[in-house]
């Protein structure tokens, strides 16, 4: 699941921010993030890396800087392929707190909690990959999807995630949209 790397890039040791560690990878880089809790609004566009926490979602936790604004963004193409493992993501008031828009997304062993959305606290969309260990709570969607929304027609993994009390509209939970080839 962990793409070729090329070079680690380490939070708070080679940059500051995660934003700038994101800015400064390149396509298979790593950014390796240290325990703590980071205040960021992150955006991603254009390549495939991995963002993976150093102690786990425990020890890791990301809050958005301006809630009312996605905490991390993630748009890609089809070719890219990003990895998401070990953060706590809290706090979000927008549409989606992280969303991955094409590529192939491996989201694993993250926690989403207590985050006020629209349409789910992850949101997957156009593209594949694999959604293992994640742990959604307490997440309230007004539509769609509270804990995790699913709008894919490519294969999709989703196994072992514990979402627990989520509350939505459509899903509360999970919902999945055209997941034609989910394996759920």
């Amino acid at each position: 699941i962990i793409p070729e790397t090329h070079d680690t890039i380490r939070v708070p040791q080679d940059y500051a921010t995660i934003q700038a560690a994101i800015d400064a990878a390149s396509e298979g880089d790593v950014v390796m993030v240290a325990p703590g809790e980071y205040v960021e609004n992150l955006v991603a566009n254009a390549k495939g890396f991995s963002l993976i926490s150093e102690a786990g979602a425990e020890l890791t936790t990301i809050r958005p800087q301006d809630p009312s604004l996605t905490t991390l963004r993630l748009s890609t193409n089809l070719n890219h392929v990003f990895l998401l493992q070990g953060f706590t993501f809290t706090g979000s008031d927008a549409y989606v707190c992280v969303e991955v828009y094409r590529g192939t997304a491996n989201i694993i062993e993250n926690i989403f909690d207590d985050n006020d959305v629209d349409g789910g606290a992850l949101l997957v969309g156009h593209g594949g990959g694999s959604i293992v260990n994640n742990t959604f709570t307490n997440n309230r969607g007004s539509h769609h999807g509270g804990g995790l929304q699913v709008a894919s027609w490519s294969p999709m993994l989703i196994e072992g995630n514990t979402v627990i009390g989520n509350t939505a509209t459509y899903g509360a939970g999970m919902n999945l949209l055209g997941c034609r080839y989910a394996t759920v």
